[in-house]
């Protein structure tokens, strides 16, 4: 008896490592589902859809094996008196918990298959709002609308200060929208990849600004280079958020590719080729330079203030590595909301793309 005991529990001890050992794998699987967006499901669903199969037959297999188990284990039951009863409520225990596995894994099967629709889904309703925000631009072009739009743009982040311009935005109100032309390697910060992701999931406008920002060195070396520098950015942002940018910004303005001796005529045709708008700035707000020349938040705030006011729509110019800029940005707003302003991300659908918007503040 004593002998047949320790058969029954190196079975049963057998039988729980493969049920929890295949039900923590498909709960790692299934959490790991839910994490992620919508958006960035499309790139990983092929591979996930592979491991499931592998994990299905890795199931069937131990499903068997736990069937044979079972019945061994139950024949045994009878002999062991009040200890059956407890293996045998253990025994229970396990398979309801490896039932609970497996609708785990049936849920997460469904959720692999929706993914593609979703992400569809979503660049069609993306299309949509930009359209919608064309007509008004064209209202507004005509003298047919009294709003008036602000772009507020900031340049070369994500940086260590990202999360406290999103934060900014956040309790500014969730109809206050900017444009972050994003940049790789142009400011080390931490948590760069969760950084896009959040200002996406925050309907903000995440759009391209090389890869490096190197405008003295790769990003107009060559046409060649220059391409690939917006190739790249584009991979990142788009493992990152599931969401191709569509609007690339030249680090340093559009005349840069001029004063590198690319031309900026050919470096504009480049741009296109890859099936990009491009655009520069109306307004600026001076957030750049040597530390000694730049304006406090209060001041930023009053210039862009002044800047925007003369124009209908506005594309401004600013840096969110420059904690000032967060300043004026928090009061900047809430003083040219009052004046029918409303603050829009930037679609490549948009009327100010390229030549339409003339740098009026450099």
């Amino acid at each position: 008896m004593m002998e047949n005991k320790s058969i029954l529990r190196s079975l049963l001890l057998v039988f729980a490592g493969t049920a929890l050992g295949a039900g923590i794998f498909c709960a790692a699987m299934f959490f790991q589902a839910r994490s992620f967006s919508p958006a960035s499901c499309e790139a990983q669903a092929a591979e996930l859809r592979d491991q499931t199969r592998t994990v299905r037959e890795e199931l069937r297999t131990a499903e068997a094996a736990e069937a044979a188990y079972a019945a061994s284990l139950r024949s045994e039951l009878g002999e062991l008196g009040a200890e059956g009863k407890t293996l045998a409520a253990g025994l229970s225990a396990l398979e309801t918990e490896a039932a609970d596995r497996k609708a785990q894994l049936s849920e997460l099967n469904a959720e692999f298959e929706m993914a593609p629709d979703i992400q569809q889904r979503t660049v069609e309703l993306r299309d949509e709002y930009a359209l919608a925000i064309r007509a008004l631009e064209e209202k507004i072009l005509a003298d047919e609308s009294e709003v008036r739009i602000c772009y507020w743009t900031l340049d070369d982040g994500p940086t260590y200060i990202t999360g406290d311009f999103l934060d900014t935005l956040d309790a500014l109100g969730s109809d206050v929208h900017v444009t972050f032309f994003t940049s790789c390697e142009a400011n080390a910060g931490p948590n760069e990849e969760e950084l896009l992701r959040r200002e996406t999931r925050s309907g903000h406008s995440v759009q391209n600004h090389s890869y490096s920002h190197h405008y003295n060195e790769n990003v107009y070396d060559s046409i060649e280079s220059f391409q690939e520098q917006i190739r790249l950015q584009d991979e990142w942002v788009y493992e990152n958020t599931g969401l191709h940018p569509g609007i690339f910004r030249f680090p340093g303005g559009s005349e840069w590719a001029n004063k590198r001796g690319l031309g900026k005529q050919n470096c504009i045709a480049a741009v296109e080729e890859l099936g990009y708008q491009w655009i520069d700035w109306s307004c600026n707000a001076y957030d750049a330079g040597p530390e000694d020349t730049l304006p406090s938040g209060p001041g930023e705030a009053q210039t862009l203030f002044w800047q925007v006011t003369s124009m209908p729509i506005a594309v401004i110019l600013s840096h969110d590595w420059n904690w000032r800029t967060c300043q004026a940005l928090e009061i900047a707003v809430p003083q040219l909301r009052e004046l029918g302003y409303v603050f829009l991300p930037l679609f490549p659908q948009s009327a100010t793309m390229g030549y339409n918007t003339k740098i009026i503040f450099t």
